[in-house]
């Protein structure tokens, strides 16, 4: 009986050795994306620890572009189009040195192609695209930045 006892005992510290590395594991990924200010001290800790170096604040920038794309849709049609805006871009270079037709095509069809989902995400959500609004403020066009909020259709029938 004392060999199940001690083995029951290795298995009971086991466990709890299991369940403290995954609460330690899944609270510091749920502290590290949720609280970005502080880092648990342990597994045990109630106090957190300051972090060395906290996140700057988003700047003006990022937060006027996270502002003008608050329609999910619009947001993930420029995620889908502006890596290949920028490959397009990045490409000109190679472009240059190698004077090669298809790169050239391949380049500008990336830059076109990211552009025109990007746009496609501005038509969606009624909002002019940064370029054209730049346009527009400097010709004293009238423009839209934000998108005016959709009605509810809750109360229609």
């Amino acid at each position: 009986m004392a060999k199940s006892t001690q083995a029951e005992e290795n298995e009971e510290e086991q466990e709890t050795l299991r369940g403290r590395a995954s609460s330690f594991f899944f609270g510091f990924l749920f502290q590290t994306f949720w609280d970005f200010t502080t880092f648990p001290l342990s597994a045990g800790s109630v106090e957190p620890i300051p972090m060395i170096c906290p996140p700057l604040t988003p700047s003006r920038l990022v937060l006027n572009w996270l502002e003008r794309h608050r329609n999910p849709v619009s947001f993930v049609l420029h995620m889908i189009g502006i890596p290949p805006t920028l490959i397009g871009v990045m490409l000109i270079p190679v472009y240059i040195y190698c004077l090669s037709v298809p790169i050239f095509l391949f380049a500008l069809a990336n830059f076109v192609g990211g552009y025109l989902v990007q746009f496609l995400g501005h038509a969606l959500e009624g909002t002019d695209p940064g370029e054209i609004i730049y346009f527009k403020r400097k010709l004293g066009m009238s423009y839209v930045d934000i998108a005016p909020p959709r009605p509810s259709r809750r109360g229609v029938t």
